[in-house]
């Protein structure tokens, strides 16, 4: 009887390894890659090459000027990828399109996690939207906030809450 009892208690502590986590960098990590996040209009930065890429796999347009920027208008098999406005291109060669829809996004190593009130943390740093296309080997970087401006040099701050013993993302803060 002692063997049968001392591996119901072994079985119980084990199961019980996963309560009340940690946060920690790896589990936020961990938390935000889980399942795709519902995004509306979020900004993410596009280099030369991807502008490119996504001129000659029929994503968008060759851009064209309009006042101070180019424009690439959107074609369907961007819509499809979740990207919902044009593509803007600065003067400096880097574009800037919106996202929207459920999007599996990840946190890239070297942020900032901090407490603001019982139960919740704030990460802060780079976040990018992972978009499954030949163009985008590596996420998409968002944008953050900076003084009501999306800017490509802002952080991203993304919110964690918990609930009960467990972690979960609640949003991206703005």
């Amino acid at each position: 009887m002692i063997r049968p009892l001392g591996l119901l208690v072994m079985l119980g502590v084990l199961a019980c390894t996963g309560c009340n986590r940690d946060f920690d960098d790896g589990a936020a990590m961990t938390l935000l890659n889980q399942q795709p996040v519902k995004l509306d209009s979020e900004q993410v930065v596009l280099n030369e090459g991807q502008l490119e890429c996504g001129v000659q796999q029929d994503l968008w347009e060759s851009p064209v000027p309009s006042g101070d920027r180019r424009v690439a208008r959107l074609l369907q098999a961007a819509r499809d990828l979740k990207f919902f406005d044009d593509v803007m291109v600065e003067k400096t060669g880097m574009g800037s399109a919106q996202i929207r829809g459920d999007i599996t996004l990840e946190i890239i190593p070297g942020f900032q996690t901090k407490d603001t009130e019982q139960g919740v943390k704030i990460v802060s740093g780079h976040v990018g939207a992972i978009i499954k296309h030949a163009c985008f080997a590596s996420s998409l970087p968002l944008m953050g906030i900076r003084k009501g401006e999306f800017s490509a040099d802002a952080p991203v701050q993304v919110r964690f809450v918990q609930e009960g013993n467990d972690w979960k993302f609640d949003r991206l803060v703005h």
